[in-house]
């Protein structure tokens, strides 16, 4: 049995070599078989590298080289033709020229040119040109764009700012930003000085917020401080604001905003009147120049009837309106009347 099996192994071992056997010498004569059925190839690649060697090959090829370089060449000329390269002309300077001239001068050189801008200058035409780019004296191409800022017609509007409190170096650069002059400045009788206390222009009084054109000369009323003289406040009972103010400057006093009574409001159809003011009115009584006068108003003509003479007032009490230099308070009932200043 052992011997059996011996056996077996060994010619199953020798059975399996010569298949191996087989297979490579079948493989073997495979490959030979494909190489003697394609017997030219090598001749082909002589005759590819003969080609390439030939007149016929050398011929084509200056051929497709000649049609590529005549091509550029003519991209190149066509090109230059078109850019028009190294033919230019010299930009002509034409500040404070008119555009009519401008356009001749550009005309003759085959320029154009385009308004783009425009900004106010006073002392300067209307519509010259301010200025230019390319700049004069610049080498450009023919048909070139010349770009043109010109003087403007007017200089625009802009509400006037409120300089009113302000003193005159931090008003005067608030002007120039907002493009005003600074016209003629007026001195008057105030405490605050140096400080703008009126705006006008060509002696017509502005308000804030009024518009007015830019470049526009502004005049400054200012303060100069209390005088050393010292003058009889005037009477201004029964005149309007307007009235009281303007007869209060003529003394050299300034007055304050009217202060109402309950019988004052926009509806009203009577114009509102000075019933109490102080310092009073009194042929003994004399203040600085430049002092302010406290204004109260009414429509309530009784009022002004109750008033009783400065020259028989006491100052048994503060309702009898006594101005001695001291804080008062009027009609603590009634705030539209309270007032405190200790500044007179």
């Amino acid at each position: 049995m052992a011997d059996l099996k011996s056996s077996f192994k060994t010619e199953n071992i020798k059975a399996r070599f010569k298949a191996f056997s087989d297979r490579i010498r079948s493989m073997i004569k495979t490959k030979n078989a494909t190489g003697s059925a394609n017997p030219g190839n090598g001749k082909e690649s002589k005759t590819f590298l003969s080609y390439l060697k030939s007149r016929t090959f050398l011929v084509n090829l200056l051929l497709i080289i000649s049609v590529y370089l005549g091509l550029f060449l003519i991209m190149l000329i066509s090109m230059n033709l078109i850019t028009q390269h190294n033919k230019t002309v010299k930009v002509p300077d034409l500040n404070k020229h008119s555009l009519l001239r401008a356009k001749s001068q550009l005309a003759n050189r085959h320029l154009e040119y385009v308004v783009f801008d425009s900004i106010f200058i006073e002392d300067l035409p209307t519509g010259v040109i301010i200025d230019q780019h390319p700049k004069g004296g610049a080498e450009v191409k023919k048909g070139r764009k010349v770009y043109f800022t010109i003087n403007a017609r007017s200089a625009g509007q802009i509400p006037m700012p409120d300089l009113i409190g302000l003193t005159f170096r931090a008003a005067q650069p608030r002007m120039i930003a907002s493009g005003l002059k600074l016209g003629s400045l007026r001195y008057k009788y105030d405490m605050a000085v140096n400080e703008v206390l009126g705006m006008e222009i060509a002696g017509e009084p502005i308000q804030a917020g009024e518009i007015i054109m830019k470049g526009t000369a502004i005049d400054l009323i200012l303060g100069k401080g209390l005088g050393s003289d010292r003058v009889s406040v005037p009477n201004l009972i029964g005149l309007s604001y307007e009235e009281a103010q303007a007869r209060a400057a003529e003394a050299y006093f300034t007055t304050s905003s009217p202060i109402p009574d309950e019988t004052v409001s926009e509806r009203s159809m009577v114009k509102p009147f000075v019933y109490k003011q102080l310092p009073e009115s009194s042929p003994e009584r004399a203040v600085q120049l430049g002092s302010q006068i406290i204004l109260w108003t009414t429509t309530d003509s009784s009022k002004i009837q109750l008033i009783i003479p400065s020259d028989s007032l006491t100052m048994d009490n503060p309702e009898d309106n006594i101005y001695n230099g001291d804080d008062f308070t009027i009609d603590e009932e009634n705030p539209d009347y309270d007032y405190t200043d200790p500044t007179f």
